[in-house]
């Protein structure tokens, strides 16, 4: 039979272990199963371990692949936004290149020396006057006189003409006119009337120019430098805008064109264009050579934004890579994490058994 200490397992003799064979086959069934039931036990939690490890593995490799996409998606975007950019400072350049000096040149002789002009000219009508000791009365008109036309030149620079502007029974003139500084981008303040005699109401078809009148000269200036881009509008392509010009400033630049255009087709070879109240006449050469210098330096600046775009584009790869590194060396971490948990659960199954063992050999004897 079994003893109740461990000093009883030294007189244990083959004897008894033959004598009790019986009471030895059943206690050893029995440890045995209990046994299978512990390593069966264990071997499940192992498998649902081993289950939930590829489970997390799973899950962090698609991490890695959506961290990767998302830092695709973030380069590739960078870089199109930065091509877009460089696109458009191109073309900003080639307009500045095509129109710097007809912009500034002609809209300063339309505001500023057209007013000049006409005080200089009233005031050495009134100096002659005093010299001829003219009555004082007349001086006084004089004077009226010269002051009434800059007020009108004053108001002048605040308005601009349009033409080509169809004209309608019943149109909302205000409307149109709105709508065609729409395209400008451009929303002032209008008061706006068309100027001169016929139109619809009369009966004949000729569309009569319109006035329009704004807060101030700025907002004129603005408008007829944006007005080369009515050329690019399928409504308002035979639409152009001008300056408010007085009788005396439309004959003066009606001989100018007559002059321009007589320039152009005697010396065809140069460029010819009106500045400042006088027709101008430029050599080819000297503009081709100022138009290749602003050319080279549209050119250094796009290189300097392409330069910037590879830079962006390298550290963009940079960041993936270091990313991707970051998501394997994770990945390691975990899979050396699960095998040393699969160590200490093997230990502890093995030492459960030997256990359990040792239990049962010791209450047979």
């Amino acid at each position: 039979g079994a003893t109740g200490s461990g000093a009883g397992l030294e007189r244990i003799t083959p004897q008894d272990f033959t004598r009790n064979s019986k009471l030895t086959r059943d206690v050893m069934a029995k440890f045995l199963c209990r046994a299978l039931n512990v390593v069966s036990s264990q071997m499940k939690n192992l498998l649902e371990m081993e289950s939930e490890f590829e489970s997390e593995i799973c899950q962090a490799l698609g991490t890695s692949k959506q961290l990767i996409e998302e830092a695709e998606a973030v380069k590739a975007k960078s870089a199109v936004e930065l091509v877009d950019l460089q696109r458009e400072v191109l073309n900003l350049q080639r307009e500045l290149l095509a129109e710097k000096n007809r912009q500034i040149d002609e809209l300063k002789a339309s505001v500023v020396e057209s007013v000049g002009d006409t005080v200089k000219a009233e005031i050495k009508s009134y100096s002659a006057a005093v010299q001829q000791s003219v009555q004082t009365q007349q001086k006084s008109v004089n004077l009226k006189t010269v002051v009434r036309k800059v007020v009108e030149e004053q108001d002048r620079s605040k308005s601009f003409m349009v033409f080509g502007l169809k004209e309608e029974k019943n149109e909302n003139l205000h409307n149109k006119i709105e709508s065609m500084l729409s395209e400008l981008n451009q929303k002032p303040r209008i008061a706006v009337c068309r100027v001169g005699l016929g139109g619809m109401d009369s009966g004949e078809m000729k569309s009569r120019p319109v006035k329009v009148t704004v807060d101030s000269s700025p907002a004129v200036t603005e408008i007829l430098t944006r007005a080369k881009l009515l050329k690019s509008s399928d409504q308002y392509t035979r639409v152009f805008l001008c300056p408010d010009r007085s009788p005396q400033q439309r004959e003066e630049r009606k001989n100018l064109v007559v002059e321009l255009r007589r320039r152009v087709t005697a010396q065809p070879d140069k460029r010819h264009l009106i500045r400042r109240g006088a027709v101008v006449t430029l050599d080819l050469k000297e503009i081709e050579s100022e138009y290749e210098t602003e050319i080279c330096q549209a050119i250094d600046e796009s290189k300097k934004l392409t330069e910037e775009v590879e830079a962006v584009k390298a550290k963009s790869a940079v960041e993936v890579v270091d990313l991707q590194r970051e998501v394997l060396d994770l990945q390691r971490e975990l899979l050396t994490e699960k095998n040393r948990q699969l160590d200490e659960l093997k230990a502890t199954v093995v030492k459960s058994v030997e256990s359990v063992g040792d239990t049962e050999a010791f209450n047979v004897f």
